[in-house]
Order: C-alpha cells, then sequence, then structure tokens
C-alpha cells in the first residue's frame, strides 16, 4: 500500500545542484536506454519538456545529432542551471508550462518528456501539447518511474517509511506511471505506432552511507524527513540498511525501472 501525504503538498525540485546529484545521475542512466530505444535519426529538431537541470537534453544533444534543441521547465532554478550546463547555438532554454507550449504547430521533429508527465497536473493536455507541436510523422515519447510498481529510485526509503506508517509524497498524477494508463494517454490523444516498455537501470554507490547521502536529497523525500524525530531517522536508516544488499567491499548496488513509451504524429 502506497502512503502519501494529501494531494496540495508539492514536490518542488528548485535545488537543481541537489536534484542533479540525486536524480540527475539516474534520469542520465535511464536516458541512454531510452534514446537507443527510440532509435531517432539524426539531424532533426527536439524540445525537451520538462528538462530540468538538462541532463537528459545534454544526452539528446550528445546522441543523436539534432539540429536544435529547446528546453522548458517550470522552475527559473532549473532553467539557470540547464542552461549552465553547457552551451551550444543549437541549445535553447526557457520557463515555460508543459500544458501551454509556447511554440507554434509543426514545429519539432521530437517530443519528449523524460520523468515529467506524472508532475503534469492534467497529463492528456500535454501530450496532446506535444502532438501539436510535432510535425506530421514526428515522435512523441516519455518515460516515467513506475510509481505503483515500486521502481522510483527512493523506492527502499518509501519500503522504510512505510514499515514505520510515515507518510510520504508521490507525484499528482502517479496514475499516469502505470504502463496501462501511458498507453491509454497516447491513444487518446490521438498517437499512431505506440510502443511501450519497462526499462531498468542499476546504479553502484560506494557505500551505503554514499546512498543514503545522496538518496536523501530528493526534494520529495527533504519535508517528511525533516519532520522526523532524530530516533524515528536512526530507525528508518537502519530498516533501509537491513533491505540492501552490501557487496564485500562496502559498496552497494540499487535498481529503478520507468515505463516508457513512443508514437508517432
Amino acid at each position: 500500500m502506497f502512503m502519501s501525504q494529501p494531494s496540495n503538498t508539492p514536490i518542488k525540485y528548485n535545488d537543481a545542484a541537489a536534484y542533479d546529484e540525486m536524480m540527475g545521475a539516474w534520469s542520465q542512466l535511464l536516458g541512454s536506454k531510452f534514446i537507443d530505444w527510440i532509435g531517432p535519426s539524426q539531424n532533426k529538431k527536439w524540445i525537451d519538456i520538462g528538462c530540468g537541470s538538462g541532463a537528459f537534453t545534454e544526452q539528446i544533444f550528445e546522441q543523436c545529432a539534432p539540429v536544435n534543441i529547446a528546453g522548458i521547465d517550470p522552475s527559473e532554478e532549473q532553467i539557470e542551471f540547464a542552461s549552465n550546463r553547457f552551451s551550444s547555438n543549437i541549445l535553447s532554454f526557457q520557463v515555460a508550462d508543459a500544458m501551454a507550449l509556447p511554440f507554434k504547430e509543426n514545429s519539432f521533429d521530437f517530443a519528449t518528456m523524460a520523468l515529467v508527465l506524472f508532475f503534469v497536473p492534467k497529463p492528456l493536455d500535454g501530450v496532446r501539447e506535444m502532438v501539436r507541436v510535432v510535425k506530421p510523422g514526428g515522435s512523441i515519447s516519455a518515460y516515467v518511474w513506475d510509481v505503483y510498481g515500486g521502481g522510483l529510485p527512493v523506492e527502499i526509503i518509501h519500503f522504510g517509511l512505510r514499515k514505520m506508517s510515515i507518510g510520504y509524497p508521490i507525484p499528482p498524477s502517479a496514475e499516469v506511471s502505470k504502463i496501462e494508463n501511458l498507453n491509454d494517454l497516447w491513444s487518446l490523444a490521438g498517437i499512431k505506432n505506440i510502443e511501450s516498455k519497462q526499462i531498468t537501470v542499476s546504479r553502484t554507490f560506494a557505500s551505503f552511507e554514499e546512498l543514503w547521502k545522496i538518496t536523501l536529497k530528493s526534494p520529495a523525500l527533504q519535508p517528511v524527513l525533516n519532520r522526523i524525530n532524530t530516533r524515528d531517522l536512526s530507525e528508518l536508516k537502519q530498516n533501509v540498511k537491513a533491505n540492501l544488499l552490501v557487496n564485500k567491499n562496502q559498496s552497494v548496488t540499487y535498481a529503478a525501472h520507468a515505463n516508457a513509451i513512443k508514437g508517432t504524429v
């Protein structure tokens, strides 16, 4: 059973550096496999919706040989971080809403949302906006952590919190992370040639302490942990460690998985 705080408790990603260390690394592990699966052609125009710190935008730049990439995100802090991450005359970043993209119809060949769709208040509106700005025959894709299937990188912490009957927030549109719901959204938006799959990645930390320190930088966890007393926090840490396999060299390898979808306009 998943416990959550009321939906009016937002998960905010304003500390771009902390986000990049915690989630950016996971995003790039997923992003590489996701791009391989999309199989994009070169010299195309891309829009990265909800680009955050620019981690996935950077992968598009390095792996897809695009002629142009537009990155948009609602957070000014994230856009500033992404703009300073790397520079190129084919890149542009701006603050914008996924449900009201500031671009004309048929502007791009590829539109994608990396770990974003479950934060969009009205996911179908967001998908329809992708369709609007993509040229006929273009690609519409996304991937999201499998929230209800235990796929989140913070699931090991969530497990410990559930064991202690402590609630935590989940993305406001978490239902969309179910693969059957992704397929329904793409169909409702009129997208063709729909394919979906689960993508699993793993990350190795030098020690449990490193995993604990980095994972606790999750903006979704910080408000919860700030309310926990020292004794309960210590109990949580022990519960988490007890459910992880620590290697002989004290390193810890942990897996997460996302549901991915793609189709054409």
